[in-house]
């Protein structure tokens, strides 16, 4: 998922939705979102406490 729009709350769940369609809530981590959207898990945690 290569996306110049920057990145927000609404992004990070859309990606995150996408994830979780594709691996399920069991195999699903914050790493794969992250993954997803080409930036570190920690940048992550910056958008949810």
């Amino acid at each position: 998922m290569i996306n110049d729009l920057p990145l927000t709350k609404e992004t990070i769940l859309d990606a995150a939705e996408q994830v979780l369609r594709r691996f399920g809530p069991d195999k699903t981590s914050v790493v794969d979102v992250a993954r997803a959207l080409q930036v570190s898990h920690g940048t992550i945690y910056r958008h949810f406490p």
